[in-house]
């Protein structure tokens, strides 16, 4: 994303939606990269290129947990 990093379009995205579940994957995950996303509220943040088996069983997990998250999924 040539304007926002994924933090800061999620991190906007929270102030507009708190209650919006957000999944961010990445190329490069440090250890503190997973306690900011923690920090900030994310579901989770997941490595590449392993995102669609994870994304998968991270979203299953997500709706599992909240059904309501669904909801916000179709949104």
């Amino acid at each position: 994303m040539p304007q926002l990093s994924g933090f800061d379009m999620s991190s906007q995205l929270l102030q507009i939606r708190p209650d919006i579940p957000i999944v961010m994957t990445s190329g490069y995950v440090r250890p503190e990269d997973q306690e900011r996303a923690l920090h900030m509220g994310l579901r989770d943040l997941i490595l590449k290129p392993d995102t669609m088996e994870q994304l998968s069983r991270t979203l299953d997990q997500l709706f599992e947990a909240d059904p309501a998250a669904s909801k916000h999924a179709s949104l």
